[in-house]
C-alpha cells in the first residue's frame, strides 16, 4: 500500500490529492469479495439493508419495495467493512489511517463509512454533482473520504469528476432526494475527470463538489469508498 505523501498542499488548495494506494493483490482480494456480494444479491427484486440495486432511472430511491430495479444487479453495498474481510483489513492499515490523520489536522480518526460501488456495464447510473457534507452527521469538516478505483476508471465507464478548489466555498445549497447542486453551478466550477488505474485513489474534502457519469461501456466500474472521521474525545 503506497500512501507515503509528504506534500498535502494539494488537498488544502484544491480539495483533493491523488495517489497509488492499493496493490494488484489488494484489488484482486476486494474484487473477489465484490463478486461474492453480487452473487449473494442475485435473487433480490428490490434494494434491502446494505444492498442497493441499480434501477432504470437511477438507483437512488428508498427500500419500500415499490421501485423498479434491475433484478439482482447491485449499484452499491454500504457498510462494506462488515461484509468484506479484505476491506476491513485495508481500512485499518496504518499507511491509510496515518494519512487520514494528517489530512484531518493530526488528530486521531476512525472509519465512519465504507461503500463498494459497482456501476454495472451499460446501465450504471450517474451520481449527480454534490458535496459529501449533506450526508454527514455533525460538523462535516471532521471527515475525509478516500475513493479507490478497482477497475480502470475512465470517462466512458463513469469515472469520478471533481471541481478543484470548490471546497473553499464551504457548504452550498443542495436540493432534491439525491441532495445535488444545480447543473449551472456544477458547470461554472469547471469539473475535471479523474481517470484512475486499478489501485489508484483520490482523497477529498467533504466540501469538494464531485460527481460521476453513467457507465456506457461493456465493463464494470467498481470502486471502494472509505471515509474517516475525527474521533470523539474520551
Amino acid at each position: 500500500m503506497l500512501l507515503a505523501i509528504d506534500d498535502i498542499s494539494g488537498y488544502l488548495d484544491n480539495g483533493f490529492i491523488t495517489t497509488s494506494a492499493l496493490t494488484a493483490e489488494d484489488v484482486e482480494r476486494v474484487l473477489a469479495d465484490a463478486d461474492r456480494l453480487q452473487s449473494e444479491a442475485a435473487a433480490l427484486e428490490h434494494s434491502t439493508g446494505d444492498f442497493n440495486l441499480e434501477a432504470p432511472d437511477g438507483g437512488y430511491r428508498g427500500q419500500d419495495g415499490t421501485e423498479t430495479a434491475y433484478r439482482g444487479l447491485l449499484r452499491k453495498v454500504s457498510n462494506t467493512a462488515a461484509h468484506s474481510d479484505a476491506v476491513l483489513e485495508i481500512s485499518r492499515r496504518p499507511a491509510l489511517t496515518d494519512l487520514a490523520l494528517r489530512l484531518l489536522g493530526d488528530v486521531p480518526c476512525e472509519l465512519a463509512h465504507s461503500v463498494l460501488w459497482f456501476k454495472p456495464p451499460k446501465v450504471g447510473s450517474p451520481k449527480p454533482p454534490h458535496q459529501d457534507a449533506p450526508y454527514l452527521a455533525g460538523d462535516a469538516t471532521r471527515y475525509v473520504t478516500f475513493w479507490f478505483a478497482l477497475d480502470p476508471s475512465t470517462v466512458d465507464n463513469g469515472c469520478l469528476l471533481v471541481a478543484p478548489g470548490s471546497h473553499l466555498h464551504g457548504a452550498v445549497l443542495h436540493y432534491g432526494n439525491e441532495a445535488q447542486v444545480s447543473e449551472e453551478r456544477w458547470r461554472n466550477e469547471s469539473p475535471t475527470a479523474m481517470a484512475l488505474p486499478p489501485g489508484g485513489a483520490i482523497a477529498f474534502h467533504p466540501y469538494l463538489l464531485h460527481s460521476s457519469g453513467p457507465n456506457h461501456s461493456d465493463r464494470s466500474r467498481r470502486a471502494l469508498t472509505l471515509r474517516y472521521v475525527k474521533s470523539e474525545p474520551a
